[in-house]
């Protein structure tokens, strides 16, 4: 019986393609029922089915010019493909769910099959054939509804980006990628960088042949508060360069009144500053006059190109200042004084502060008699155990004293240099010495007009 269906076969497909000009058609069954008039091919059975060619994805996709209709089965996805004369197509499996709304292109409905899940619809119609997505009517949107949930997650587990995206438009007045966020939270952001290993948890980068001013822009819009960049960390904000003309920190105020301050520090210590080399320049260095409105301490050596004075409100002129001079010696000099009565001898001790001896050295003395001569009114004694003696003066009348003495304390000791009088000049006397003024930042848009960031309305 099969050598007799066999041999019906064959004979039924010759006779086919031999006669094709000849309208019949062909019925394979064990009943001996004709064909239905509308098919060309009618094979059925109770007990037995028709085998389509199988084969692996591999051997399907390698098909040459495979005809449209073109029918297979994949053993590798267990599924019938079709060629539809553009790619390959899996038959939708599993039952049949409601009618869906008409997509651009494929039927209609959902079900089980392949296409219908994202992972399918990636391979559908062959190897990453479905990846991507034209929004050419309105926004790709994926919307969720669970609190503390993710509504897109990627996940790359090797070497590549998560998420990329780019804009190609030359003229796009916006943003590749835009976030907002409406929460009144303190501690939440539209974008949120976290590292969990070594990298940063935001960056930003210009590339070589860019023209924009900055890697990472912030833009605060308020105007009683908040700031365009905050940094809060162990440091809260760090600036690096390795150019020359430029500013590894840069703070600039475009208001006009005072105090208008560019760069501000708050802290135990306000502003700290350190030189990577002090031949060359200073830890802190102010390119214009400085003001200090507290007291001004320094630990080392102090020195002004111009004169060193104080300056005080005028007693009586309201409008004016009053200035007194320092004045200037080629030795490093304490100076004291002070008025003693003589005794009933015309002689007096004069008692110095008790750490006279401990600092200076070298001493000179000044008398001078006050109300009467005194020719005579000499130094008896030099300092000795902090004191020294007068004599010679009129009995019970009044002197004053000057003694001018070395310094000798434990700083001068440690750097005797300090008292040198005569020193080579470094580049940074030099620069000191040529007063030059402060460039703006190289490059920067100094514009005192707060560009806005344009935000596409959703």
């Amino acid at each position: 019986m099969k050598k007799s269906l066999f041999a019906l076969i064959v004979l039924a497909l010759f006779s086919i393609k031999a006669y094709s000009q000849l309208p019949q058609n062909v019925s394979i069954n064990s009943t001996g029922n004709l064909p239905d008039p509308s098919s060309m091919l009618d094979i059925s059975a109770t007990d037995k089915g028709l085998l389509i060619p199988r084969m692996t994805t591999v051997q399907r996709t390698a098909i040459a010019s495979p005809a449209k209709g073109l029918l297979v089965f994949d053993n590798d996805l267990s599924e019938f493909w079709y060629y539809n004369g553009a790619f390959w197509t899996a038959f939708a499996g599993g039952a049949t769910g409601p009618a869906g709304p008409t997509g651009p292109t494929g039927p209609t409905g959902s079900g089980t099959g392949t296409c219908t899940t994202l992972d399918g619809a990636y391979n559908c119609g062959g190897a990453g054939a479905g990846r991507i997505i034209t929004a050419n009517s309105g926004a790709f949107e994926v919307n969720a509804s669970t609190a503390a949930t993710n509504a897109i997650k990627a996940l790359h587990s090797n070497s590549g980006v998560a998420v990329n995206a780019s804009s190609t438009l030359a003229s796009n007045a916006y943003s590749t990628i835009q976030s907002t966020t409406a929460s009144t939270n303190t501690l939440v952001s539209a974008v949120l960088g976290n590292s969990s290993a070594a990298g940063y948890g935001v960056s930003g980068q210009i590339a070589a042949t860019g023209t924009a001013q900055a890697g990472v822009y912030g833009n605060n819009l308020r105007t009683t508060g908040g700031h365009g960049v905050w940094g809060f960390g162990y440091n809260g904000v760090v600036g690096e360069t390795n150019y020359v003309p430029a500013f590894g920190l840069y703070g600039y105020n475009h208001g006009a009144a005072d105090p208008g301050v560019g760069t501000a520090g708050i802290g135990i210590t306000g502003i700290a500053g350190q030189s990577t080399n002090l031949a060359l320049s200073y830890g802190v260095y102010s390119y214009d006059d400085g003001g200090i409105v507290g007291a001004l301490d320094v630990g080392g050596n102090f020195s002004a190109g111009g004169t060193k004075a104080f300056r005080i409100q005028h007693p009586t002129k309201p409008d004016m200042f009053l200035k007194h001079f320092c004045l200037e010696s080629p030795e490093v000099l304490n100076v004291y004084r002070g008025n003693a009565i003589l005794d009933a001898n015309g002689e007096a001790i004069i008692t110095l502060p008790e750490y006279f001896s401990s600092i200076n050295i070298n001493f000179s003395y000044n008398l001078t008699s006050i109300g009467t001569s005194a020719p005579e009114l000499h130094v008896k004694d030099e300092v000795k155990g902090n004191a020294f003696s007068v004599a010679g003066g009129k009995a019970n009348s009044k002197i004053s004293w000057t003694i001018y003495a070395e310094r000798n304390d434990k700083y001068i000791q440690e750097h005797p240099d300090s008292k040198q009088t005569e020193v080579l000049q470094t580049e940074r006397d030099k620069k000191l010495l040529k007063g030059d003024k402060m460039p703006l930042l190289n490059g920067m848009n100094s514009n005192p007009n707060q560009p806005i960031i344009k935000v596409l309305s959703e």
